[in-house]
């Protein structure tokens, strides 16, 4: 299997996500970051209104023509795909 990497902007942080137990090490580290609760966070992502704001955040990204992760939308329709384009959208803010 290759390595899969996710890097993080800020921190600046590079996870190897290429097992699940890998993806629970990661998203306990960025949890923790945030000043979260990484027990909590994963109670929560089982539950159906987390399964239900996905379905609904997916529905709205391709209702306004997006396709794919990370888009952002800057005024309404505004939109930049790709961590390549977070600088773009830094700087238009």
């Amino acid at each position: 299997m290759s390595k899969i990497v996710v890097r993080i902007p800020e921190p600046k942080q590079e996870y190897d996500v290429s097992t699940q137990k890998q993806i629970n090490r990661a998203l306990t580290s960025i949890v923790d970051q945030l000043n979260g609760s990484a027990e909590e966070y994963f109670e929560f992502i089982k539950t159906p209104e987390a399964k239900e704001r996905l379905i609904s955040n997916t529905q709205e990204l391709m209702d306004r023509g997006g396709f794919g992760s990370p888009t952002f939308f800057l005024n309404e329709d505004d939109m930049y795909f790709g961590n390549d384009r977070i600088q773009l959208l830094e700087e238009k803010l």
